[in-house]
């Protein structure tokens, strides 16, 4: 149902969103990250990303899995960690 008074915060929540994923996209190099993904694609990427993978599990993953099972960690802890992991396998970093 079309209601004329809820216009103004459509066009604030609009906003607001646009600026938040302009953000998102100039403070986190979405352009990098894509370019790393494609990269991804080849053969040569794939064996990489493969050979980081196995490098990583003593580490990175290893890390990761001891924050998810400590039952004291926080969510934010849990999710620096999936970031380390992240940035560790792809070899990209905010």
């Amino acid at each position: 149902m079309y209601e004329p008074w809820y216009w103004p915060d459509f066009i604030v929540s609009l906003q607001d969103m646009t600026a938040l994923t302009s953000m998102i996209y100039s403070h986190c190099n979405i352009d990098k990250l894509m370019h790393t993904l494609t990269n991804v694609i080849s053969i040569e990427g794939a064996t990489s990303l493969l050979g980081r993978g196995v490098g990583m599990l003593n580490f990175e993953f290893k890390e990761l899995q001891d924050t998810i099972e400590n039952p004291f960690s926080t969510d934010a802890d849990v999710g620096e960690a999936w970031g380390r992991a992240f940035a560790a396998l792809f070899k990209f970093k905010i």
